[in-house]
């Protein structure tokens, strides 16, 4: 159903789009002619990507933050047969992304919201290893939000992205430690 609302949003939002594109070039009163016709174009295209320009922009900046190298960081060498245990997350963490504007910290998770053009939200959990303390395993899940227009039609659920899927995580993660023999130990 709430395809369907976006749909009929969009179509009239095409339609509002060309009007006012038509009206502004009117104000110019520029003759018939090509020059019309790129104000026109230009002005259109302007108009209807203006309500999601912040999720064009948050959709580059999440595509950057989305990496292999920024969602799973280990040593496959260090980690291989080891006993680890949930890390509580020092709340001063110096994460290179780290702009962050809120964080909360529960059972070893720690959750920044990077201040882009559109709110990242990112969980972070780290292991250690059982018996020396050293960090083994830090795994990153990113989920971006919604932008404003997302938030001002408030579907669906959550107000997530329109434009692109605004989850990020490594799938490596959840075989890693079956593949690499690592054994999970309770928090003390």
């Amino acid at each position: 159903m709430s395809g369907i609302i976006f749909i009929l949003i969009l179509t009239a939002w095409f339609f509002i789009a060309k009007k006012i594109a038509v009206l502004f070039s009117s104000i110019f009163n520029l003759p018939d002619g090509n020059k019309k016709l790129v104000v026109i174009w230009s002005g259109f295209v302007f108009i209807f990507l203006f309500p999601i320009a912040d999720e064009i922009i948050g959709w580059f900046q999440f595509s950057n933050l989305c990496t292999e190298k920024n969602t799973l960081i280990y040593d496959k060498n260090k980690v291989y047969g080891k006993s680890v245990v949930r890390r509580d997350i020092p709340l001063d963490s110096n994460w290179t992304m780290s702009t962050k504007i809120d964080i909360k910290k529960s059972k070893g998770i720690a959750m920044y919201t990077l201040n882009k053009a559109i709110p990242i939200v990112v969980t972070t959990t780290q292991w250690e290893d059982s018996e020396t303390g050293e960090l083994l395993i830090t795994y990153r899940r990113l989920q971006a939000k919604g932008g404003w227009l997302s938030h001002l039609i408030g579907f669906p659920q959550g107000s997530p992205p329109y434009i692109f899927d605004g989850r990020c995580s490594s799938r490596e993660y959840y075989e890693l430690f079956e593949s690499l023999n690592v054994n999970r130990v309770k928090n003390k």
